[in-house]
């Protein structure tokens, strides 16, 4: 893969809930190969939230090649911003903050408790923020997140579209003839 310049996108939470396995990441780059670090879609990563999956792609590896020095944190950090746009052959425009490129980026706020103490601001985004810490988004120079609110889509809007996301996950499940996944079909399967 290395010789041919092959990329690599790694899903770690994605492989881990369809139980495809866990990706060579330390073997492939270790033999030069780029690789990625996405999240994949709402039906196989039911969150979508890379901050969470940064601790997943770390530590999946560290088990797997039973070493924690294996993927460090700021590798990982890496995998999920300038090699994942060199894996889609846009190294020179987007994955890191430097003049010229397109800015997106995300301001994390790192005052809450679980980020403390920090040691390291690699580690601290990867092994201890869970998603809720990325108060602003900007895209392309344009905010579109801004304290944790949609500047694209009032309240009512935002509402209306997470109805419609519902509704179009029922009409699929309808249409693929699957029975719906609610707390009402569950049923324990330990004995009381």
């Amino acid at each position: 893969m290395a010789l041919t310049g092959t990329k690599v996108s790694s899903q770690p939470v994605s492989n881990l809930f369809l139980g495809n396995g866990i990706a060579p990441v330390s073997d492939l780059h270790d033999a030069g190969v780029t690789v990625a670090l996405g999240t994949d879609d709402g039906d196989c990563n039911n969150s979508v939230n890379m901050l969470a999956d940064l601790k997943f792609a770390a530590l999946l590896q560290k088990g797997r090649a039973r070493n924690p020095a294996v993927l460090t944190a700021e590798r990982v950090l890496e995998m999920a911003t300038i090699e994942g746009a060199a894996a889609i052959g846009m190294a020179d425009r987007i994955g890191s903050v430097e003049v010229g490129k397109i800015a997106d980026l995300i301001v994390v706020d790192m005052g809450a408790a679980h980020l403390h103490p920090q040691q390291s601001t690699a580690s601290v985004l990867v092994y201890q923020a869970n998603g809720t810490e990325a108060r602003t988004t900007v895209v392309d120079g344009t905010v579109v997140m801004r304290d944790r609110v949609p500047v694209w889509l009032d309240a009512a809007a935002e509402r209306m579209l997470i109805a419609d996301i519902d509704a179009a996950s029922a009409r699929i499940i309808a249409a693929a003839g699957l029975r719906t996944r609610t707390d009402h079909t569950w049923v324990s399967t330990r004995p009381i």
